[in-house]
C-alpha cells in the first residue's frame, strides 16, 4: 500500500546528504515535487486550533476504522460503516485539502468548514434514519433523501476535484448524463434512460452505487494497509531496504541502478504509489547512478520503471489488488500468489536492462567503502522486517488479510518495545523505539494518506452504479470484442490502449475500477480466465504512471534527475517493453498466474526469462559487444517468439536467441593496436 507521503529526512532538512546534481534537495522541495506528482499529497499546512482539530478528526477516524474492521465486539453493520467513514472523510476531504494545487496550502477557511458540514450531513442523516430507509426501502424515495443525494454527488465531484484534478469528476459525471439521456444515445450507447429520481436513489441508497463495494474496500483493506505501511516506515524499514540493496548489487556492474531496481522492489512491499516510491526510493538511487555515470534521463527512467512495479508486487500491493479480490472472488492470498510471478518476471526485465546498459557504457559498480556490510546490515537491521514476514506467513496459513494485518501490526508494536529494551545491546542500526506521540502522528498520518483513496473509490462507484444500472459495460465487452473480430491478441491489444489512456488522466485505483468494469469482461468472455483478466487491467493500470505523455512517475523522477520529464518518460517506456508483454503472456498461458498449474510451468518461465533478456538487449543495442541493427531486430523478435508461451514460437525465439548469442561469443575482437 501507499506509505506515508513524508519523505525521510537527514539532519538540517537535507534527505540523507544525497546530492542533486549540484544542489541539496530540501524537505520543501521534495515535498513540493510530490505534491505536483501525486495530487492527494496535497495537504493544507495547518498551524494552531485548526490542526488540533483536523489531527482529532483524523484519529476519530482512524480509531473507529480500526473498531468497525475488527469485528466482534464492536458489531458495526459493512453498510454502517461506510456511511460513517464517508461522513468523516467528506468532512476531512474539505478541511485538509486546498481549493486547488496552485491555493494557498494555509489553514482551512469559513467557506472549507461550511463545505465540510454541508458534505458530511447526507451520510449523517442516512446513518441516524438507516434502520427506517431499510425497513422501508420499498417506498423510501421521498423528496429530502433525493436531496439529500444530489448534495452528496455534487460534493463529492467538487471535493474530488480538490483531491484528484478534473479529470475523475468529469468522467463520473459524463456517465451519470448517460445515465438520464440514453434514448437520445447512438448505436450500442442507446438506452431507454433513467429518470433523475431512480438515478439519485441507486447512487446514494443503492449497493452498486457511492456506498458500493469499492468504497467498502477502501474502508477496511486499503485502509488498513495503508496504516500498516506507515507503521512500517516509521520503524526506519525504507533505510534497512535501501543499506540490503545496497550490499546486494553495490559491487555490480552499474551497482546503483540495480540498487534502485532492487529496493524499489522491496518497498513495494510497503508501499503502492509510483510517484511516492520515485519520491522514496529515488533520492538515495537517483544520484548515485548520476555520479556513476547514468545519463539524467536513464536513472530517472530506471527509477520510475522500477517504482511503478510496487503496485503489482506481492505481498503488499496496489490498493487495486484489494478490489481485484472483491471482484474476481477470491482471496486476497490467492491473489498474492497469482500476482507472484508476473511480478518476478517484471522485475528481471528492469534488472536486465539497467545491466546491459552498464554493460554498454563500461559502467562499474560503487566504491567499496561506500558499501554496507551484507552481514553487519542483516545483524542490525533485519529484524525490521519480521512483520512483513509474519503478514505473509499467516496470508500463506489461510488466515483472512484484515486478521494478518492487525496481528502483524501487533507484532510490530511489541517488537519495537522489546527492540528499544535491547537496543544498546545489539547495537542496531537505524532503529527508531517509537513513543506515545510518535503512534499518535502515524494515526494521523496513515488517516490522512487513505483519504484520497477513500475519495476515489466513493465517486468510482456512481461510475460502477451507472454501468450496473445500464448495462453499459456488457454492450461495450461486446463491442471491443466484435471491433477485435473475435481475437484475444487484437482484444487484449485494445484493452491494453484502453487503460493506458485511461490511466493518463486517473490515479491508479479508480483507472482500475474502471477498467474493470468496462474492459476485462471482453477477455473473460474470449476464455481468458478471470483472474487473468484483471491482471492484465491492473498491469496495464500500473505502466500508464510511466507512460507517455502523461506519466506521474516519470514526472517526479525527472524532478530528482534535473532533466526533462519527456527525456525520462520515453526512455521509461523502452525500458519497460518488457513489462508490457509479461501481462499478454499470462494471459495466453494462465500457468503463470497459476491457473491449472503443472511442472510445464519451469519450461514457460524458462523461456520468458531468455525472451526478456533478448527484448533487453535488443531495446539496449548490447549483448556481449554492441549490436547492429539487424541483430536487434532479429533479437527483439526472438525475445516477443519466446515469451508468447507456444512450444514453436519458443523453439523459434530460443533458436534466433542461441544463433546470434553463439555469434557474440566467437565473434573476433577488434584489435586494438594503434589505438589511443
Amino acid at each position: 500500500m501507499e506509505q506515508e507521503k513524508k519523505l525521510e529526512l537527514g539532519s538540517e532538512g537535507q534527505v540523507n546528504g544525497i546530492m542533486n546534481g549540484d544542489q541539496q534537495l530540501s524537505e520543501e522541495e521534495l515535498n513540493d515535487l510530490l505534491v505536483k506528482t501525486d495530487s492527494e499529497s496535497n495537504f493544507r499546512k495547518d498551524s494552531g486550533w485548526k490542526k488540533y482539530l483536523v489531527d482529532i478528526l483524523c484519529a476519530i477516524l482512524g480509531i473507529f476504522l480500526l473498531c468497525a474492521n475488527y469485528g466482534p465486539p464492536f458489531s458495526i453493520s459493512t453498510t454502517m460503516t461506510k456511511i460513517i467513514a464517508l461522513a468523516l472523510v467528506m468532512a476531512l476531504g474539505y478541511l485538509i485539502y486546498p481549493r486547488n494545487r496552485k491555493a494557498a496550502r494555509g489553514n482551512a477557511k469559513a467557506m472549507d468548514f461550511l463545505l465540510a458540514i454541508v458534505g458530511a450531513a447526507p451520510c449523517i442523516y442516512l446513518a441516524f434514519n438507516y434502520n427506517r430507509i431499510v425497513n422501508t426501502m420499498g417506498s423510501v424515495g421521498n423528496t429530502t433523501i433525493r436531496v439529500l443525494g444530489l448534495v452528496l454527488v455534487v460534493l463529492l465531484f467538487f471535493l474530488c476535484r480538490r483531491t484528484h484534478g478534473w479529470a475523475l469528476p468529469i468522467i463520473s459525471l459524463i456517465f451519470m448524463v448517460y445515465a438520464l439521456f440514453g434514448r437520445y444515445m447512438p448505436g450500442l450507447f442507446l438506452h431507454k434512460g433513467i429518470p433523475l429520481e431512480r438515478l439519485l436513489d441507486k447512487l446514494f441508497l443503492g449497493q452498486d452505487g457511492i456506498f458500493g463495494t469499492p468504497l467498502g474496500t477502501g474502508v477496511s483493506y486499503i485502509f488498513l494497509f495503508v496504516l500498516f505501511g506507515t507503521l512500517l516506515s516509521e520503524t526506519g524499514l525504507s533505510d534497512f531496504f535501501n543499506d540490503l540493496a545496497c550490499s546486494i548489487a553495490g559491487k555490480a556492474s552499474g551497482g546503483p541502478a540495480k540498487v534502485a531496481v532492487i529496493s524499489s522492489g522491496l518497498m513495494g512491499m510497503i508501499s503502492g504509489s509510483g510517484a511516492v516510491n520515485v519520491c522514496t526510493t529515488g533520492v538515495f538511487t537517483i544520484p548515485m547512478m548520476k555520479k556513476l555515470g547514468y545519463k539524467p534521463y536513464f536513472a530517472g527512467a530506471v527509477e520510475a520503471v522500477a517504482s511503478c512495479g510496487g503496485q503489482i508486487m506481492p505481498p503488499v500491493m496496489g490498493a487495486a489488488a484489494f478490489i481485484l479480490a472483491e471482484y474476481v472472488g477470491y482471496s486476497y492470498t490467492s491473489v498474492m500468489y497469482a500476482a507472484l510471478i508476473p511480478a518476478i518476471l517484471y522485475y528481471i526485465s528492469c534488472f536486465l536492462m539497467v545491466h546491459q546498459e552498464a554493460k554498454r557504457l563500461g559502467l562499474k559498480g560503487l566504491p567499496p567503502e561506500e558499501i554496507p556490510n551484507f552481514k553487519k546490515v542483516i545483524i542490525s537491521q533485519g529484524i525490521l522486517i519480521l512483520p512483513i514476514l509474519l503478514l505473509v506467513v499467516l496470508m500463506c496459513e489461510g488466515k483472512t488479510a484484515k486478521f494478518a494485518v492487525y496481528f502483524s501490526m501487533a507484532a510490530l508494536i511489541a517488537e519495537n518495545i522489546l527492540l528499544g529494551v535491547l537496543s544498546k545491546k545489539l547495537h542496531l542500526g537505524n532503529f527508531r523505539l517509537l513513543t506515545p506521540k510518535n503512534y499518535w502522528d502515524i494515526l494521523v498520518r496513515g488517516t490522512k494518506t487513505s483519504l484520497g483513496m477513500m475519495i476515489s473509490t466513493a465517486i468510482v462507484g456512481i461510475v460502477v452504479g451507472v454501468i450496473s444500472m445500464t448495462g453499459l459495460g456488457l454492450s461495450l465487452a461486446n463491442y471491443i470484442v466484435k471491433l477485435a473480430g473475435g481475437n484475444l491478441f487484437f482484444t487484449m491489444l485494445f484493452t491494453a490502449i484502453t487503460v493506458i489512456i485511461l490511466g493518463m488522466g486517473l490515479p491508479f485505483t479508480p483507472c482500475y475500477i474502471i477498467a474493470a468494469t468496462v474492459a476485462a469482461p471482453a477477455l473473460v468472455s474470449l476464455g481468458a480466465p478471470k483472474i487473468a483478466a484483471h491482471m492484465f487491467v491492473l498491469y496495464f493500470c500500473a505502466t500508464a504512471a510511466f507512460t507517455p505523455p502523461v506519466a506521474t512517475a516519470a514526472y517526479a523522477a525527472s524532478g530528482i534527475c534535473n532533466d526533462s520529464p519527456w527525456k525520462v518518460g520515453y526512455t521509461a517506456l523502452r525500458l519497460g517493453v518488457a513489462g508490457y508483454l509479461v501481462p499478454f503472456a499470462f494471459v495466453f498461458c494462465p500457468q503463470l498466474v497459476l491457473v491449472d498449474v503443472n511442472l510445464e510451468i519451469i519450461w514457460i518461465c524458462f523461456t520468458a526469462i531468455t525472451g526478456i533478456y533478448a527484448l533487453c538487449c535488443a531495446t539496449i543495442g548490447y549483448l556481449r559487444d554492441p549490436l547492429n541493427i539487424v541483430f536487434r531486430i532479429l533479437l527483439f523478435a526472438a525475445g516477443v517468439l519466446c515469451v508468447y508461451p507456444e512450444t514453436f514460437t519458443d523453439i523459434v525465439g530460443l533458436a534466433i536467441f542461441g544463433v546470434i548469442f553463439a555469434v557474440s561469443i566467437f565473434k573476433k575482437k577488434p584489435s586494438k593496436v594503434g589505438q589511443t
